[in-house]
């Protein structure tokens, strides 16, 4: 059973929060948190500690997944852009996005289009449209923002994603009521009107790109700088070059003319296939050797270059690989001391008649925010909250709506999701970058969902 630190088990929390705006070095701020927070509960053998920590997410199912995913799908990315693929998507794109205000519209739009996986969706979209945003100014922290704005609210919008598979397992699993022939479909529907903060969040994203909604905060400083005089597109600290698209490279490999087919059929194979085998992995699999069809016969590379691209694709996403091991470890072990069971605690006594639905959304937004695992958080609150609202009569729909919308909020906005991590490399930039910029927005979304459940829990 695990102990519980009571408030003393917020430190590591805290710790991290106060680090990540202090210094901005996420990696360093997660590391120092983790250090408290196994210093806290094994005293001077948490190097032990750290280590079993370690083993324990090697071996974990999820990890390894995630890993693996990440590998692939790096690989990938990287010859669609060596191939000239990602050019010709480019060049295509151009064709109808003559503005930045278009650019962005684009970028929301394909988040819509990519909804099987939001894994796949913010990896791939940030390869396809960052190009095109830096030829119009657009800072990379706007695009890795709205790529992940619309990346899993997306997907819990539609009962055909892998988030909506989940959740509807999880109803069954809690005692939700339902027919005996339920399925997602008949059942999952019917959560979707009240998952507010993906609702608020996927129509409030086109307005902000459009300028309905006003940059502000940090995100407006990373405007002025991007449309300064000699302004970069990227965040202070980061001067990578990247080619604007449409235009030609003639170093490296012979590439020839990019050609849009050498980007299209890999990522509709991706697409395609992972709906139809409802695995991302079998997708990207085989998205490489329809790769490997299409640019070896035609001398866009040699079988060697092929493969150098691939492996250094793999190893570009190596960082958030690690990253993504030692963020597991810092949630295994604030949860170790039962951070989440003195959250649970601290607002059970409250969870009662209409506020029900508007206090789960806020503590499950909290936990999820600071880290903690929304998956597990699901699987450990629908059967809590799912009973209370029954007994009393409060829709249990709305009640899941807003598990679900706490979730979404924590995944998109928490500055080590796996979500932030994975639409901000394929921006190329730092986490921290595009979690300073989106936070304002993401808060602002957050209270104007608040308010809806506070209402709904009265009137529906």
């Amino acid at each position: 059973m695990t102990e519980s630190y009571g408030i003393i088990s917020c430190i590591p929390i805290v710790t991290m929060l106060a680090l990540v705006f202090k210094t901005k070095r996420l990696f360093e701020s997660v590391l120092v948190s983790c250090a408290i927070a196994l210093i806290i509960s094994d005293g001077t053998g948490f190097v032990t500690a750290l280590i079993d920590h370690i083993y324990k997410v090697l071996a974990n199912d999820t990890y390894a997944w995630i890993l693996l995913m990440l590998l692939l799908f790096g690989g990938l990315i990287r010859l669609l852009e060596e191939s000239g693929g990602t050019l010709g998507f480019g060049k295509l794109a151009l064709k109808y996005i003559k503005t930045e205000k278009r650019s962005l519209l684009v970028t929301w739009v394909l988040g819509i289009i990519i909804f099987i996986d939001d894994y796949l969706n913010n990896l791939a979209i940030g390869s396809a449209m960052r190009g095109i945003s830096d030829k119009y100014k657009i800072p990379r922290e706007m695009t890795a923002l709205t790529i992940n704005a619309t990346g899993g609210p997306v997907c819990v919008l539609l009962p055909f994603s892998t988030w909506a598979v989940f959740i509807f397992g999880t109803m069954q699993e809690s005692g939700m009521p339902m027919a005996a022939d339920a399925t997602v479909l008949t059942e999952y529907v019917k959560v979707i009107p009240y998952i507010f903060f993906a609702i608020v969040m996927v129509l409030a994203v086109p307005l902000l790109a459009i300028g309905v909604i006003p940059k502000f905060g940090p995100l407006k400083k990373a405007y002025e700088r991007a449309r300064s005089e000699g302004g970069s597109v990227f965040p202070d600290g980061l001067t990578q070059p990247i080619e604007e698209a449409g235009e030609s490279d003639d170093a490296g490999t012979e590439k020839q003319e990019p050609q849009l087919r050498d980007f299209l059929i890999p990522m509709l194979l991706v697409i395609g296939l992972t709906v139809y085998t409802s695995d991302l992995i079998f997708g990207v699999l085989a998205g490489i050797f329809s790769a490997f069809l299409l640019y070896i016969p035609t001398k866009k590379m040699t079988s060697s270059v092929f493969f150098d691209h691939l492996f250094e694709g793999m190893k570009d996403m190596l960082y958030i690989g690690v990253f993504i091991a030692f963020a597991f470890i810092f949630v295994e072990s604030v949860n170790h001391l039962g951070f989440s069971d003195f959250v649970i605690e601290s607002i059970s006594p409250y969870l009662v008649g209409g506020m029900i639905p508007v206090i789960t959304f806020i503590a499950i937004a909290a936990m999820c925010f600071f880290g903690i695992d929304f998956w597990g958080i699901m699987i450990l609150t629908f059967p809590i909250i799912i009973p209370l609202s029954l007994q009393f009569e409060i829709n249990a729909y709305l009640s899941v709506g807003a598990i679900v919308s706490g979730s979404v909020f924590g995944g998109m906005a928490c500055f080590f999701s796996e979500q932030m991590l994975m639409s901000s490399t394929s921006c190329e930039i730092r986490p921290n970058d595009q979690a300073i910029c989106l936070f304002p927005y993401a808060i602002l979304v957050c209270i104007v969902s608040a308010v809806m459940y506070l209402i709904a829990g009265f009137v529906l």
